[in-house]
């Protein structure tokens, strides 16, 4: 009788482990699969602030590459947490609202009021697709223009986008050193009836 109660004893610990780790690993499977959307309206109100002076006293105090990001004259900085082999970018904020790059065009976001991503494969090609959360839709953006002005150190690469019947007509600005190829400023309207997005990059290789 005591060693069955012994044993008794013994499985249910083990019963309970095994639903501690099962329930754990669920817990750290949802985390990776987590849908920023679904966070609080966050990107507006929390890491949003006043502006910030980008000196170098306050580069030299960040470890890694970041990112100033600006909307509606409220500012946040994101730090990159993975380049991939492909060549995207991903900028990470305290607040886990993350956007990712490709050649300082955002082409897909976490975490912000209004998600969206672009679907095609090449987010500078003629026509791409594009897919927003919230509102859900998905519609084609299209260039009507490209254009690129050099000068000694940088140049500058104009995209103007068109969907007639978004009544869509915005122009989109990227700047990129002319040594490294690298972005260094970008204003893109990446939402329809919203105002652009303007990101400056810092480098800290």
């Amino acid at each position: 009788v005591l060693f069955q109660e012994i044993m008794m004893i013994f499985m249910t610990k083990k019963i309970l482990i095994i639903n501690l780790f099962f329930i754990c690993s669920c817990a750290n499977s949802n985390m990776l699969e987590l849908d920023y959307s679904s966070l609080p309206i966050m990107f507006r109100e929390t890491i949003f602030g006043n502006d910030i002076n980008v000196d170098t006293s306050f580069i030299n105090e960040r470890k890694y590459s970041f990112v100033k990001v600006k909307i509606n004259e409220r500012v946040a900085v994101l730090t990159l947490s993975q380049i991939t082999k492909d060549q995207r970018y991903r900028w990470v904020s305290t607040d886990n609202v993350i956007l990712i790059t490709e050649r300082g065009k955002i082409v897909k976001s976490y975490g912000l009021v209004n998600n969206f991503e672009i679907l095609s494969p090449d987010p500078f090609s003629e026509s791409v697709l594009i897919k927003l959360a919230n509102p859900s839709a998905i519609f084609d953006l299209n260039h009507q223009n490209s254009n690129t002005l050099y000068n000694d150190k940088t140049y500058v690469y104009i995209e103007e986008l068109t969907n007639k019947k978004l009544g869509w007509d915005k122009e989109n600005l990227y700047t990129y050193e002319l040594s490294t190829d690298l972005p260094l400023q970008t204003k893109q309207y990446v939402y329809p009836n919203q105002e652009a997005i303007e990101l400056e990059f810092y480098y800290k290789f």
